[in-house]
């Protein structure tokens, strides 16, 4: 049902987007998707640079310890 409602949906805007504003429309409409696309690919590559330099540093991506950290023991029986 999801499906059948999204095609629809993604077909009335297309439909309109050609009959008000011809072909350029369409091309508007795929800019406009593209744009959140490109977002999370800059964002994916910081990721990778950032990944790395740390691994470069020699940093091995090792969880930094706690600034408090004690060694507590479990309890009994555990």
């Amino acid at each position: 049902m999801l499906k059948f409602v999204w095609g629809i949906s993604i077909g009335v805007i297309a439909w309109v987007m050609v009959s008000f504003a011809s072909i350029d429309g369409i091309k508007m409409m795929s800019n406009l998707g593209g744009l959140p696309a490109m977002f999370i690919i800059i964002c994916v590559n910081v990721s990778l640079f950032v990944l790395i330099y740390r691994v470069a540093r020699g940093n091995m991506l090792e969880p930094k310890p706690a600034k408090n950290h004690r060694n507590i023991d479990p309890p009994e029986g555990f």
